[in-house]
Formats: structure tokens, C-alpha cells, sequence
């Protein structure tokens, strides 16, 4: 029982240190912006999107053909593979928060970050990061707390050169400089595919 608790707190924990940073706010008025959806086939449809902001962005989209707001469709995550909000994007992906227990659902999550890795921020009770690459199965900090090397390697293990500065605990490669890591990869990752 005492284990259970230690690792239960040590979950909550880093549910606090991978905290979705301040810099990660989409928009803030709920109103009707221009947008687009992306369908499951990969059409991309124009129109206008409402920002229900955060929370409620994540289970649904809010989509109109007309700026008047003709045309209302409602999208589920399981109908679209993302959706954009004048600027800010949102996919759909497997997740719904820190604490996994069974298949998680789907989500469509804010992109913080895109790139080869990318830097999703889910907003739960309090706002959390996790990382992505392409369509793998998301990394969160409690994955990182538990393992770091090892879950690390899922995103980065491609880079040999990278991931070697993990393995070895250089200065600057700990769990402590996560985004950075994730910074220098995208950084790479561009660089190889021009």
C-alpha cells in the first residue's frame, strides 16, 4: 500500500512540474474565428471555427461554412484528424489526461509546438504538456519520472548522437532540460529534411 501511495504522489508531482507553460495559451475570446477542419480522408475544409476555449476546445469543434453562422457542424476527435482556430491548431489524439488507467480516450489536444517531436498542452483540471512523434503513442512527464532514459529514447532514439548524450547523463541532457532536448531534435530533424 505504501508503494502505491509513493507512486501516486510522485505522478501527482510531476502532473505539477510538466504543468502546460504560461506561454501556452490559445486564444482567449470565445467568438467565431476563420478556421479549417481536416477530415479523416485529409480534406482540408475552410470556414469559420468558435473558440469555446480550452477545455471544451478538446472535445469538440465548433464548425460553420458561413461567418453568420449558417452551416453549424459539430466534430467529434474520432471525425477529424486536427482543426485551426485562425492561428492555433488542435489534433486529435489519444489522450485525456496524466493518470492512465486502461486505453485512454480521444482528444483533440492544443499544439503548443509543432514539429518532428511535437509539444501538445492539454488543459484538465490544471494545464499539462506531453510530446508526440507523428502518430506514436504520447510521452508525458510521469513516463519521463519513471524512466527518463528509456522514455526519452522513444522520441529521440532515432538520433543516435542525441540520444548517446542522454545515455550518458551529459550537462544539459537531464530530465530537468526536456523542451530543450525536444528543441535541439526538431532543430536536427529540419535540418536532415529540407
Amino acid at each position: 500500500m505504501k508503494k502505491i501511495l509513493f507512486l501516486l504522489f510522485v505522478v501527482i508531482g510531476l502532473g505539477s512540474q510538466s504543468k502546460a507553460q504560461n506561454y501556452i495559451n490559445p486564444l482567449p475570446n470565445l467568438k467565431l474565428y476563420p478556421g479549417t477542419v481536416v477530415t479523416l480522408d485529409g480534406t482540408v475544409i475552410n470556414g469559420y471555427v468558435y473558440n469555446n476555449y480550452n477545455e471544451k476546445n478538446q472535445k469538440q469543434c465548433l464548425f460553420y461554412k458561413e461567418k453568420d453562422g449558417r452551416g453549424e457542424h459539430i466534430y467529434k476527435p474520432n471525425e477529424l484528424i486536427s482543426y485551426t482556430i485562425e492561428n492555433t491548431e488542435y489534433r486529435s489524439v489519444n489522450y485525456d489526461g496524466t493518470l492512465r488507467f486502461g486505453k485512454p480516450g480521444r482528444n483533440f489536444a492544443f499544439v503548443a509546438q509543432s514539429g518532428a517531436i511535437t509539444t501538445y498542452a492539454y488543459y484538465g483540471p490544471e494545464q499539462q504538456m506531453f510530446w508526440a512523434k507523428g502518430n506514436e503513442a504520447p510521452v508525458i512527464g510521469a513516463d519521463l519520472t519513471l524512466g527518463f532514459k528509456k522514455n526519452m529514447n522513444k522520441l529521440i532514439g532515432d538520433n543516435t548522437t542525441l540520444a548517446g548524450k542522454v545515455e550518458r547523463k551529459e550537462k544539459g541532457y537531464g530530465m530537468m532540460n526536456v523542451i530543450d532536448i525536444i528543441n535541439e531534435y526538431n532543430a536536427q530533424a529540419l535540418t536532415k529534411n529540407p
